[in-house]
């Protein structure tokens, strides 16, 4: 199939001091398959990781370092300086296989009723953190075994993560990610909205991202208790309860967690899964802390 028959498409990275893990990243856009797309770096960094970019000759939009800019104005800055038909997303600590793109678009195109489409993110390990964050009985990141439909009745379905998520252009014309949203789950915000618009998003578990994670538990429980924010703030906006999940994420860890962790150190051959229960315990007190902050917060 030729350029012109395939869809343009452009790809927004966000990035924020990324240069240990931004290299790969570029290395591996740099190897996609797909023939027709661009690469924009929205990047507010001190660490130099502009002038990395620059050097694979991606274009970069730069903000002043001495400025912290929020994820999702990068995200919209990406989207109003985007020419493809297609904007996908990723972010600098991330790798792409070469076919990233071509699934992306191929998905699209077998399903024409689809507006965003989605796909699993795999950590890459090399710490115990790392590894657990990829093999927990609920991984951190979300991932897909089979296809999934999202749409505005879905219930128990992870929503994918920005990471790895692609839209159809005509998304942003009335719509963008919430500027003002400044917790964890901000890309969800918008794929609910979405969905109550009547959108569909569409899961494809070949469409897969490596993901370089904390590299530390502390680090790795910081961020869970951040999602917990995030997702304490998403129920209070879409006047949700957040209770029956993390009663039904409780509930599944103290019943399953041992017998899994039991399982999947038989089948790595590996002792550490034998802890991975004591690791659930403490993310599940990080996010039910960070949810109950954020409902006092607001209760105050």
């Amino acid at each position: 199939m030729s350029n012109l028959r395939r869809p343009r498409v452009t790809v927004v990275v966000p990035t924020r001091n990324c240069k240990d893990t931004i290299v790969k990243l570029l290395h591996s856009l740099r190897k996609l398959d797909y023939p027709n797309y661009e690469v924009l770096i929205v990047d507010s960094s001190t660490d130099g990781t502009d002038k990395i970019c620059k050097e694979y000759r991606f274009k970069v939009i730069l903000f002043s370092s001495q400025v912290t800019v929020d994820t999702n104005i990068k995200r919209n800055i990406g989207i109003k300086n985007a020419s493809g038909d297609i904007i996908a997303f990723t972010d600098g600590d991330c790798e792409v296989p070469s076919n990233w793109l071509s699934e992306i678009a191929s998905t699209f195109a077998k399903f024409p009723n689809v507006d965003i489409v989605g796909g699993s993110v795999h950590t890459i390990p090399h710490s115990f953190a790392e590894y657990y964050a990829d093999e927990a009985l609920i991984s951190i990141l979300p991932k897909y075994t089979y296809p999934v439909l999202i749409r505005k009745s879905s219930t128990g379905i992870r929503y994918p993560v920005c990471c790895n998520i692609a839209f159809r252009r005509s998304i942003f014309e009335q719509n963008k990610f919430n500027e003002n949203w400044g917790h964890g789950w901000d890309e969800i915000e918008l794929l609910c909205q979405l969905t109550n618009q009547g959108h569909l998003i569409y899961i494809n578990p070949k469409i897969i991202v490596h993901h370089h994670h904390r590299s530390s538990l502390t680090k790795l429980l910081q961020q869970v208790y951040h999602y917990g924010v995030g997702a304490e703030h998403f129920a209070q906006v879409f006047k949700v309860s957040l209770f029956k999940t993390i009663r039904n994420d409780t509930h599944l860890v103290a019943l399953k967690s041992l017998p899994y962790a039991i399982r999947l150190a038989c089948k790595k051959r590996r002792m550490s899964p034998l802890l991975y229960p004591f690791i659930d315990f403490l993310v599940c007190i990080s996010y039910f802390s960070g949810a109950f902050h954020q409902y006092i917060k607001k209760e105050g």
